[in-house]
């Protein structure tokens, strides 16, 4: 084994056990100005409104609860579903099988943040070509990747559509 191979091996090794902290930094590294002293700053500014801290209290716990991931179904989940992009792609197996998004044929409400930078509308638009449910919907909403499902505008617009879209689909 060459000296790369055997450092890349010790490096994913570490990473299997220390993986929660790489994926929280590569996922803050998106933005790293907001999420490492724009939170911070944010809250230092509303320190007076007992709201404001309450919920950037609950926003950044909620973000800081990783559940771990051991490190070889992690590094397969990078690879195949953000490199290779397998399930977009239609070359993604589970248990042997091609998984083709033409065969999803349930109801579908695709929830996009028009301001997400994990997963821009872009990406999220394109599966709704590739499903095959006769019933689906795309639902715009104002704000970024976790503010559309937890964000102060979330119980005004985000959860009341999604009730009244699963409602007039229950039986």
């Amino acid at each position: 084994m060459e000296w790369q191979e055997v450092s890349h091996e010790i490096l994913r090794r570490q990473f299997a056990t220390r993986h929660r902290i790489g994926a929280r930094a590569g996922a803050k590294m998106l933005k790293p100005i907001e999420n490492y002293a724009g939170n911070y700053l944010t809250l230092w500014d509303n320190l007076d409104d007992p709201g404001a801290v309450e919920a950037w209290h609950a926003m950044n716990t909620w973000v800081r609860d990783i559940i771990p991931m051991a490190g070889g179904p992690y590094e397969q989940l990078i690879n195949e579903l953000y490199k290779e992009n397998r399930l977009m792609n239609g070359t993604m197996a589970l248990r042997g099988e091609r998984v083709q998004l033409a065969n999803l044929r349930a109801d579908l409400l695709n929830v996009i943040a028009e301001a997400d930078h994990i997963t821009p509308p872009c990406q999220s638009e394109r599966v709704m070509e590739l499903v095959g449910s006769q019933d689906k919907e795309i639902f715009r909403v104002r704000g970024g990747h976790i503010g559309i499902m937890a964000g102060r505008g979330a119980q005004r617009t985000t959860w009341p559509h999604i009730h009244h879209w699963l409602s007039a689909r229950s039986g």
